[in-house]
C-alpha cells in the first residue's frame, strides 16, 4: 500500500480506533506500541497547544481554511497552524495565503520528534508515520462536537487540512 493510500484511508473515517488500527495495518504489528503509545500523547499536545494559542491570538473572522502544517527541519518535524481569508479545494495552494500567521503557530509537541527519532532506523520515510498520526488525532478533534477550536477561534466551519510543506494536503473537515 503506497503512502498515499493509507491517508485516503485515513481521510474516510473519523472513527479514532478504526483511524489507528488501519495505520497498524499499514506499518505492521511491529509498530503498535509506538503507535498507540504516540496517538494520546499528540492528542493532549495539539489541545493544550490549540487552547492556548487561540485564546492568545484569534483569527481574524474572515479565516476560511485552517492549515496544520508540517515540515521538516533539522531539528525534527514542526507542527504548525496557519489560516486563509480564501478556500479553494480545488487549489493546493490556498494555505500559502497565511492571513493568520499568528506569532505561536508552532506547536512543539515533542511527540513527533521522538516519533521520528525512534523511527530514523526502522523505516525508510519516518515522515509518512508522523503524517498518519497527526490525521489520525485532528479527525479525532474535529469530530467532536466539544472541541474549542470553534468557540475559541469564534469562527464556525471553517475548513481544515493537514500536510507537508511542498506536499499534498488531506482535508479535516
Amino acid at each position: 500500500m503506497e503512502e498515499y493510500e493509507l491517508f485516503d484511508l485515513l481521510s474516510s473515517s473519523d472513527d479514532l480506533d478504526k483511524n489507528i488500527e488501519k495505520t497498524i495495518d499499514y506499518f505492521g504489528e511491529d509498530f503498535r506500541d509506538l503507535i498507540i503509545e504516540s496517538v494520546p500523547l499528540l492528542k493532549g499536545g495539539i489541545e493544550n497547544w490549540l487552547n492556548k494559542l487561540l485564546a492568545s491570538e484569534k483569527p481574524p473572522a474572515i479565516i476560511q481554511g485552517f492549515n496544520f502544517g508540517l515540515l521538516e527541519t533539522t531539528e525534527g518535524i514542526e507542527l504548525y497552524l496557519s489560516g486563509a481569508n480564501v478556500f479553494s479545494e480545488s487549489d493546493p495552494d490556498w494555505p500559502c495565503g497565511n492571513d493568520y500567521w499568528p506569532e505561536g503557530r508552532y506547536s512543539e509537541i515533542e511527540v513527533l520528534n521522538n516519533v521520528r527519532d525512534r523511527l530514523q532506523e526502522s523505516i525508510d520515510e519516518p515522515w509518512i508515520f508522523a503524517q498518519a498520526l497527526v490525521i489520525i488525532v485532528l479527525k479525532d478533534y474535529f469530530k467532536n462536537k466539544d472541541n474549542k477550536f470553534d468557540s475559541l477561534s469564534c469562527i464556525t466551519g471553517a475548513r481544515v487540512a493537514t500536510g507537508f510543506d511542498d506536499g499534498d494536503l488531506y482535508m479535516i473537515r
